[in-house]
């Protein structure tokens, strides 16, 4: 097989192909074997008539058809690879010479990953900030989970409604200003939190069980209703009863009744305190890879075609597919309610697509410059993490991938991506370390020259 490639713009190659007519010869066999056994043809068994009557019955183009098929994909595959081509895409594939006794020759555009032009992406700089948890941190844990298990206990018969005690009212709307949302027999509140109206807490505060008070409140500026939008209005609230709230004890006992790990206070306040530390040190690495990725891309060049940001956007709106499956919803019923067509919603992904794939092309020349690679290992370590998260064996997910075109390159690429994004982080901290240093060493030699 014989394969010439010509650059074209816009991220096109041309690959003119051509292959050897016994190879021709044995694909257009194969594909009167296969046909001739699905045609009946009268005075013929099925699959027993000769290759020149079928020919005869069907249409030798049909035949052509067949054994091109089979012929084009098979070698146009090899042909991109002898060309070391990366096609983003279906090729357009014209028929330049094909027959019996022919060598089969064939045009075949198809547009290719772009070429990524890099600058000094080795100089980015990004601290990675440090992560400090403080006892005040571990403490606004250990209040939430009291307050998680906290109990309601009636109040004393001579209490008065404060802050931070609940009251169960019932609430009627006065006037000719009626509010019927706001009526309601049983409404449970925090005092402080404003649950009812803006303003309703202070005229209810000093109130005892049973009291019944007129208050004056002003509605908010999103009633459905344009006559109510910041109207006054006037509510008669009876205090049906009061409540307090009392925590659990913090001891050994309601750690323990947690079902965790930590059985005692200081075995939780530790494990508190390195979750905060975890949780704590990942996001600040998130934070610093998203600027690194913006940096990177505020200095990569790389025309993308069109066709790319297309099936990014296929690849989003599936996702978004999923995800409203996972909510009982559908994308048809999404777009119903949310009064948007689907070409409106791929519009409103274009931006984000666009960025991802630039990340993307971007990040495979920094893996291609450094000569970043997934090992054996590499991988081994992968299905070990992804066996533990989906309850399977690593040798079991191993098969999957095998089984699934282009399962493993997946997984090797998703490796390639992590130790990249790995390798720029851990450089732009090195080179803000660096830079922090440079930066003292001068302001000492400034306070020793002055």
């Amino acid at each position: 097989m014989k394969v010439s490639v010509e650059r074209l713009p816009n991220s096109q190659a041309a690959l003119d192909v051509e292959v050897e007519h016994e190879t021709v010869e044995d694909a257009i066999q194969k594909a009167y074997i296969n046909l001739v056994k699905n045609v009946n043809i009268p005075g013929f068994r099925r699959g027993k008539a000769p290759r020149k009557i079928l020919e005869r019955y069907v249409g030798k183009q049909r035949l052509y058809d067949e054994a091109l098929e089979e012929l084009v994909p098979e070698t146009y595959s090899r042909a991109v690879k002898e060309a070391g081509l990366e096609p983003v895409d279906r090729p357009d594939v014209d028929i330049l010479q094909f027959g019996e006794g022919q060598n089969l020759r064939y045009k075949a555009t198809v547009t290719i990953k772009p070429e990524v032009k890099l600058k000094d992406y080795r100089s980015i700089a990004v601290a990675l900030e440090p992560v400090v948890v403080d006892q005040e941190k571990v403490q606004r844990v250990v209040d939430a989970l009291l307050e998680a298990r906290a109990v309601l206990e009636s109040a004393a018969e001579d209490a008065v409604l404060e802050k931070g005690m609940f009251a169960s009212l019932e609430v009627v709307s006065l006037g000719e200003r009626k509010v019927p949302s706001l009526d309601q027999e049983n409404y449970l509140i925090e005092l402080g939190k404003e649950q009812v109206l803006p303003g309703v807490d202070t005229q209810l505060e000093g109130a005892r069980a049973g009291e019944e008070r007129t208050i004056t409140a002003c509605l908010p500026e999103d009633m459905p209703d344009d006559d109510l939008k910041g109207a006054e209005v006037q509510l008669k609230i009876t205090v049906k009863n009061l409540k307090t709230k009392q925590l659990p004890e913090l001891n050994d006992e309601f750690v323990k009744s947690l079902g965790g790990k930590s059985e005692t206070v200081q075995e939780l306040l530790e494990e508190i305190k390195n979750n905060l530390q975890r949780s704590g040190e990942e996001q600040a690495r998130r934070a610093q890879i998203e600027e690194v990725n913006g940096l990177l891309l505020a200095q990569a060049e790389v025309d993308i075609p069109n066709v790319m940001v297309e099936n990014k956007i296929d690849g989003m709106v599936r996702e978004f597919q999923d995800t409203l499956a996972n909510r009982g919803l559908d994308l048809e019923r999404y777009l119903a309610a949310s009064g948007r067509s689907l070409d409106e919603l791929r519009s409103s992904m274009s931006e984000r697509a666009r960025r991802a794939v630039k990340l993307e092309l971007t990040l495979e020349a920094v893996a291609e410059a450094e000569q970043i690679r997934a090992t054996p290992q590499d991988i081994d370590d992968l299905l070990v993490d992804l066996a533990k998260r989906y309850r399977q064996t690593p040798d079991a997910l191993r098969a999957l991938f095998v089984q699934r075109q282009g399962g493993m390159e997946h997984l090797e690429a998703g490796v390639i991506t992590d130790k990249t994004v790995d390798f720029l982080s851990k450089l732009a901290s090195a080179n803000a370390q660096k830079g922090q240093v440079q930066t003292q060493e001068q302001e000492k030699e400034e306070e020793v020259t002055s």
